[in-house]
């Protein structure tokens, strides 16, 4: 099982209309209703004390009750000490510290066929199980995410409506995958292309395994490096 990331990165004015929500903007990943997007508990390394997915600029500090945050906790305030009573000189004023610019990112993910679904099969193999679960793990990158497409794709075995419904039915158990993982179904859009669209030859073992693949597309945007 291989996953092939490539990325391409689009950057416009500084106006794009990716505007994240406020109450989660530096902490976590949000849809495009500003909302967290949340991960369910797959195990070591997913199951974090807030379940949503982080954005790189996230503080424990801005954790929130939408994020799992006890109601008790989140109304709870430290009350800072009384400063003493002595005269003196009000420091000038700073500037705020400018947030970290973003801009929109498209990223496709392909996910290889190769013990990922049995031959013929729409049934997702524990490696396949996996390699998706990864696909949450490469959203953590994202401050927001619009759309994620899913894509599948078949080698040119077989009859080709068979693999036209083939390829649809891999591709809805991907996205069947992620929502139970707790990603937004909002987001998400699933369709096939049969054997349409091949990236290798079919006539060799190597290309048709290349073809059997699932593709991921994540729209949305990203903190540009500095």
């Amino acid at each position: 099982m291989k996953i092939r990331t490539a990325i391409s990165t689009f950057s416009v004015a500084a106006a794009v209309s990716l505007a994240i929500a406020p109450a989660y903007s530096d902490s976590y990943i949000v849809d495009s209703e500003g909302n967290p997007v949340f991960v369910g508990t797959m195990g070591d390394g997913f199951g974090t004390k807030d379940n949503c997915v982080r954005s790189p600029r996230h503080e424990d500090e801005a954790w929130t009750e939408a994020c799992g945050k006890p109601a008790e906790a989140a109304s709870k305030t430290v009350e800072a000490p009384a400063a003493p009573e002595t005269e003196t000189t009000p420091a000038p004023p700073t500037e705020a510290a400018e947030a970290a610019p973003v801009e929109p990112t498209f990223e496709r993910i392909t996910i290889d066929g190769q013990a990922v679904f049995a031959s013929g099969s729409d049934k997702l193999t524990d490696d396949g199980k996996a390699a998706v679960d990864d696909v949450i793990e490469q959203l953590r990158s994202f401050d927001k995410v619009k759309t994620i497409s899913i894509v599948g794709h078949t080698d040119s075995t077989g009859a080709e409506a068979f693999n036209q419904k083939l390829s649809e039915k891999r591709a809805n158990a991907v996205r069947d995958h992620l929502v139970s993982r707790g990603v937004n179904p909002v987001l998400l859009s699933s369709s096939g292309m049969g054997e349409g669209s091949p990236v290798a030859d079919n006539k060799t073992k190597d290309g048709r395994q290349q073809n059997r693949r699932v593709e991921v597309n994540i729209d949305g945007s990203k903190v540009v490096s500095q």
